[in-house]
């Protein structure tokens, strides 16, 4: 087993964890018992707790409680917002390039429409993701809350200027 192994291992069940919206303290929890039981034992994660995924599940989330068809509702939404959100964002950024409006509005509203719903969208992204942290060191787990807001702006930010640049190439 190579630290490669248990630091894939660490990020698949971070990320495993999060999807089930497992409070960030147990994750904290569940990351350092893995790394401990591997420090101790030399045993590959894998072997001794399956596959991420698998492993992940037996921590309660707030989503078991939730029925099948609410949980797809609440996942529509989402999805229905995000793509709310990068509509705007694309046609104020195009529209921008093109000095055309969408829909009779004006590209510099939609942009600004895009921006005023995606700041809250991904400060709620980032809360709910919370800081993760070692319970043996007090250091975060896989980055703060700060940390995934920045980095799901960073993105919301280049694909605004991913679609502003294809606008000008192909203006």
């Amino acid at each position: 087993m190579t630290t490669k192994d248990v630091r894939t291992y660490r990020q698949e069940l971070l990320g495993a964890l999060r999807l089930r919206r497992v409070d960030a303290d147990r994750i904290g929890e569940a990351v350092a018992e893995v790394e401990a039981h591997v420090a101790e034992t030399g045993e590959d994660p894998r072997e001794a707790f399956g596959p991420a995924r698998e492993y992940a599940r037996r921590f309660p989330s707030p989503l078991d409680d939730t029925p099948p068809a609410r949980r797809r509702l609440l996942n529509a939404r989402e999805a229905a917002i995000g793509a709310v959100v990068g509509l705007l964002g694309a046609m104020g950024a195009m529209g921008l390039v093109y000095d055309e409006s969408f829909l009779g509005i004006p590209p510099a509203v939609c942009l600004a429409v895009s921006v005023l719903l995606a700041v809250p969208v991904i400060a709620g992204l980032a809360r709910r993701a919370g800081t993760a942290r070692d319970p043996r060191t007090g250091a975060p787990i896989g980055g703060t809350a700060l940390t995934t807001g920045l980095i799901i702006g960073g993105g919301y930010v280049l694909l605004l200027a991913l679609v502003a640049g294809v606008a000008l190439l192909t203006r």
